[in-house]
């Protein structure tokens, strides 16, 4: 999304724009409410929040709350939910603040669809009413403090299923090795996550049952799922019970049993006491609050801080356990453990080191896996000359000309800093996401400095870091953290704002352990993952956008980073509702080592260069990656126009033009160049001469750039037998006044 269309001239492959005159509007969400007004609305809609739970039975409410929420969030999530997360883990709130007298007056549908809408407007009105005031130097800072908000409200999952039972399983092993397993923690998520999958498949049965109504033919085959119902929940056997069945037409009677099962989801998400084992029962009563139990706290803290986070159960006052979040386990991993620990000095340190033990590993055992031809190192030691100090770097990758620079960061984001503290948020992001750009740059910077005496070895194995500066390299850093703010952590426009960097500083996006287990999984060859990460890097340089990990790759596998135009970052995009490729659930690939390239748009021609490039050859391997790279970085339209232009020379057309025709493709200080060298059969038998005469039309096609040319030229002769190319060069091409010989800048 971008305003004034006419004064912002971009294209994005694959992408129409479209203007709105106002995002709320665009949402739904128009009302009018003068600004002054936002805090009577909240508080009006907080009263109403509250009696719903007052009138009508509290658990039949939470129950089928939480039902409509975990079937809109299984698979891909389109627009925005009936009942949004946040409005389910709020009822539970409200229910442990105010112990409501259990009525047996069952919700109706009206109730439900009142309760929601009125769930959306409380949280509008919350986030409305935190809006800042006056303008100022400040600007920028309320703007982010005010999405750190939101982002802390709405935003849940951090991590798919995998990556996220992947992580706390890591985590969980090294803390219990750690502690001999004297908390058993690895067996208590396990077993968590084990009780909560239940839920669904409870919720499959109740649904189930549900649809056996729907088909019924009789009254005699409705009876078996109302049976199923009043057995499973008190609260439809009374009212039941309570009905004159006598005189009543099928339809009706189908009508009152689908009706039944509305008010019966409460057995879903309970856990009786008799069922658990011992270990279970202690570990809910670990993570269980009882009804009444937060009457002290102010029911507006909840939004920023929910206890229900940490403890996602009910201990009800007949002794089961309940839970309105079934998602919890997923949605809040690590409060939830850390919940399970004991909260002195020794357990949460060695909690802590767990996790930044378990990071690394992960972020090595990722990188190996999703690019399997890379050498792959952890804990890299080097000494700087000048100061004599040792310093460290989390992951190296080396792949080709690559080189890939990870640096793993597993502190906390405090949570002050969620909720907006302007003084811890700017910590948490200094520390977090700024700090491991500053680590990774001093690490380039001594490879620039010592291009033949630098010395990096493996921590655990003392093993060389074989990285060859004799030629210029591509460097790509990258900070990763085990949580992440989504869209305000994903570019580094905020950071430049509050005064962390400014526009000269280097930079190395941040990710999450989750987006990068997400990048993995979408971009299962490792030609693309590279590739992916290698315009990752510099995609601030083309546009200024407003979105998350997600949202970037799903324009990857839109139109693989194409953006043209003039002045490209002068508006910034908004994503909106754009990350629907990435919801889609998707096996990945066991072996990476391939070439089939997600979200590029290569041509027929290109496609079978870049397979045969890929395939191999001495003469061109060090070299692999820079190729397939440089061939991807183009626009589809000159790509095409280019393999055009070859197809019309090899069938015997085309003239006596024969080199010179190229495409360019520039991002910040870097172009990306195909250069077509076209020749008859009898020219340049010589392999030397022809390289010669490659180079001179690369350096004739560079030099009025002053940056970093990444020229690629495909010779092409007359009538060839090959069908794919005759030959293929490769320049890094460095500006004349550079004095660099290891890594470039």
């Amino acid at each position: 999304m971008t305003k004034d269309k006419d004064s912002f001239q971009a294209y994005l492959h694959g992408y129409d724009f479209k203007e709105f005159d106002d995002i709320e509007e665009h949402y739904g969400l128009t009302e009018e409410i003068e600004p002054s007004d936002w805090t009577k609305e909240f508080e009006k809609q907080c009263d109403l929040f509250h009696l719903v739970l007052t009138l009508r039975d509290p658990y039949s409410v939470l129950a089928r709350s939480a039902s409509q929420s975990l079937v809109e969030n299984t698979g891909s999530k389109t627009g925005v939910p009936v009942v949004q997360l946040p409005t389910v883990e709020l009822l539970q709130a409200s229910l442990l603040m105010n112990d409501p007298t259990r009525t047996r007056v069952a919700p109706s549908p009206g109730t439900f669809v009142r309760l929601w809408k009125n769930g959306d407007r409380m949280l509008r009105a919350f986030v409305k009413k935190q809006t800042a005031g006056s303008a100022g130097d400040e600007d920028v800072f309320r703007e982010l403090a005010h999405r750190s908000k939101v982002q802390t409200l709405h935003y849940r999952f951090n991590f798919d299923r995998a990556a996220c039972l992947l992580m706390v399983s890591k985590i969980a092993s090294i803390f219990d090795e750690k502690t001999k397993n004297a908390h058993r923690l690895k067996v208590k998520y396990g077993a968590l996550v084990q009780l909560l999958d239940q839920c669904g498949e409870r919720l499959s049965e109740h649904y189930q049952h549900v649809d056996d109504i729907q088909k019924a033919k009789s009254k005699e085959q409705v009876e078996n799922s109302i049976a199923f119902f009043i057995d499973k929940c008190s609260l439809a056997d009374h009212l039941w019970a309570k009905l004159d069945k006598t005189n009543i037409s099928f339809e009706i009677y189908q009508y009152l049993a689908f009706q039944l099962a509305e008010i019966a989801h409460e057995w879903i998400y309970t856990f009786k006491q008799e069922d658990l084992s011992e270990e279970e029962r202690e570990m809910l009563s670990v993570l269980s609050l009882k009804p009444g139990e937060l009457s002290e706290c102010k029911f507006e803290y909840m939004f920023m801080n929910n206890p229900t986070w940490s403890k996602p159960f009910v201990e009800t006052p007949c002794g089961n356990y309940f839970t309105a979040i079934p998602q919890a386990a997923i949605a809040f991993p690590f409060s939830i453990i850390q919940s399970l620990l004991p909260d002195d000095k020794v357990t949460q340190e060695l909690f802590s080191a767990s996790r930044s033990e378990a990071l690394e590993e992960i972020v090595f055992e990722t990188i190996k896996e999703a690019m399997p031809s890379a050498d792959v190192y952890s804990s890299v030691l080097w000494k700087d000359p000048d100061s004599g100090v040792t310093f460290e770097n989390d992951v190296i990758a080396i792949l080709g000309n690559q080189l890939f620079v990870f640096e793993a960061k597993s502190g906390k984001i405090a949570e002050a800093a969620k909720r907006g503290a302007k003084k811890s948020l700017k910590l948490s992001l200094d520390t977090l996401f700024v700090e491991p750009a500053r680590q990774s740059e001093r690490l380039q910077r001594y490879l620039n400095r010592n291009p033949k005496n630098a010395h990096l070895v493996e921590k655990k194995t003392g093993k060389e870091v074989r990285v060859d500066l004799s030629k210029p390299k591509a460097v790509y850093r990258f900070g990763i953290t085990m949580e992440s703010l989504a869209s305000l952590t994903a570019g580094r426009r905020y950071f430049e704002g509050i005064g962390l960097i400014d526009a000269a500083t280097p930079w190395a996006p941040s990710l999450s352990i989750g987006e990068l287990r997400m990048l993995s999984k979408y971009l299962d060859s490792e030609v693309s993952f590279g590739h992916y990460l290698s315009r990752r890097y510099s995609i601030e340089e083309l546009i200024s956008f407003i979105g998350d990990e997600q949202d970037l790759l799903s324009m990857y596998l839109t139109n693989g980073f194409c953006v043209l135009g003039d002045d490209t970052k002068e508006k910034a995009l908004m994503f909106l509702d754009s990350d629907a490729m990435v919801r889609t659930n998707k096996v990945p690939r066991q072996d990476r080592s391939n070439v089939d390239i997600a979200g590029v748009h290569l041509p027929p021609r290109w496609k079978r260069i870049a397979e045969e490039v890929y395939a191999g050859h001495p003469s061109i391997d060090r070299h692999k990656f820079d190729i397939l790279f440089t061939l991807m970085n183009q626009p589809p339209p000159s790509s095409i126009y280019l393999q055009k232009r070859v197809s019309r020379w090899r069938s015997g057309a085309g003239g006596k033009q024969k080199t010179g025709e190229h495409s360019k493709y520039v991002i910040g200080k870097r172009q990306y160049i195909v250069l077509l060298n076209l020749i008859s059969e009898n020219e340049f038998h010589d392999p030397e001469s022809l390289t010669h005469h490659c180079r001179a039309m690369a350096l004739h096609v560079c030099e009025d750039f002053h940056g970093t040319s990444d020229c690629l030229v495909l010779t092409f002769a007359k009538r060839s037998r090959s069908q794919n190319y005759d030959g293929v060069s490769f320049f890094r091409l460095l500006p004349p006044s550079s004095s660099i010989r290891g890594p470039i800048i």
